[in-house]
């Protein structure tokens, strides 16, 4: 998930975005949830959010730019990269998930129901080592991985799945107490952006829904 804007519209860093118009293409989108929610606003003194324009679909973003509609982009890849790919140098990221406070957290995890990781400890244990062993053999394989996974992504070229896979931190999978901190971390953005409610503890709720199963 990355945030980019148009260097031709002045947009090269987050200060400057201030008045600017972000091409998102789904209200809800990820990127913008992440990049663009009133935390980081207040990080960085600007309200991107008032400015945003829904421009699906996702391919078509680099389109309204061409229009003058907006002057940057939040969106994930590889729909971001493959813009960026078709307008060589026309775009400076100014923040990702791979960036600032975001950059050593993960990014996806995958929960379990409760009754399960209290009566069968064991299988939830194994999903945990496999999902760990399969992030290290993706991060240490980027280019086996891509060619796995090509047929998954027709549109993509397996060298542009290389490239992405390339950069992002597979090998950074935390279990136990970093897992339950990082929950926390993010529960603290998403009570402040409304996907969690305002009276949602961040810290009890990382307690309750994390547990060490590997301990």
């Amino acid at each position: 998930m990355r945030l980019v804007g148009v260097k031709e519209a002045g947009v090269t860093d987050l200060q400057k975005l201030k008045g600017k118009t972000i091409g998102v293409s789904d209200n809800r989108e990820p990127g913008q949830e992440l990049l663009l929610d009133p935390a980081q606003e207040e990080r960085h003194r600007c309200r991107p959010r008032r400015d945003l324009a829904p421009v699906p679909p996702a391919d078509l973003l680099d389109i309204a730019v061409n229009k003058g509609e907006i002057q940057a982009i939040a969106d994930g890849d590889p729909t971001l990269y493959l813009i960026e790919k078709r307008n060589k140098g026309r775009y400076q990221e100014l923040a990702s998930n791979l960036s600032g406070e975001y950059k050593d957290k993960v990014c996806c995890i995958v929960g379990a129901r409760g009754e399960l990781v209290r009566k069968e400890r064991p299988v939830v244990a194994a999903l945990v080592r496999s999902i760990v062993q399969a992030s290290d053999f993706v991060a240490e394989n980027p280019n086996e991985s891509a060619r796995l996974f090509a047929k998954y992504s027709p549109k993509v070229p397996v060298e542009d799945l290389q490239a992405l896979l390339g950069t992002l931190t597979h090998a950074h999978h935390p279990v136990g107490k970093n897992l339950r901190d990082e929950v926390e971390f993010y529960a603290r953005d998403f009570r402040s952006v409304g996907v969690l409610k305002s009276s949602t503890d961040p810290a009890r709720l990382a307690n309750h829904v994390s547990v060490d199963v590997l301990a």
